[in-house]
């Protein structure tokens, strides 16, 4: 008999307390015409559409737009060695045609940028301290091909 009434409880409460949202903020809001009830925090649980017009139930977010898609060439190879460098760091291309490259810190800052005109490029990096760096190639366009990161002793 105890379980039972456990049970029924159980079941009685879920009913009672279903739509019960516990959330850290959200707000009414009415125009005379219109209400809006919403909270922050919970999740998405329906979107209905008519005539143009989206009603999300639960979480909102931002509208989300493609901004732009870059192609990157999946063919473009390159080569850097050694890793780690002390003096001098080489960067081999098969294709060097309107190629740069960008030395970069770990915070992204631009250390060093000059174009590539031979198949071996070397880079000195003697004067740069201790630590991670990272090399970025790019076409003419300034568009990223590929990424590497070095370490330099």
């Amino acid at each position: 008999m105890r379980k039972i009434l456990v049970l029924l409880m159980s079941i009685t409460s879920v009913f009672a307390f279903g739509q019960e949202v516990i959330s850290n903020g959200g707000s009414s809001l009415s125009n005379g015409e219109y209400t809006i009830d919403f909270t922050i925090g919970e999740p998405v649980i329906e979107t209905v559409q008519n005539d143009g017009k989206m009603l999300t139930q639960g979480y909102h977010q931002p509208t989300l737009a493609i901004i732009e898609v870059k192609q990157i060439d999946e063919n473009f190879s390159a080569a850097l060695f050694p890793n780690p460098a002390t003096s001098f760091l080489n960067v081999e291309l098969e294709a060097f045609d309107g190629v740069s490259f960008q030395l970069q810190d770990v915070n992204g800052k631009i250390i060093e940028q000059q174009g590539i005109n031979q198949k071996v490029t070397s880079i000195n990096v003697k004067s740069l301290d201790r630590g991670v760096y990272m090399l970025k190639l790019v076409d003419e366009n300034d568009n990223k091909l590929k990424s590497y990161k070095f370490l330099k002793h």
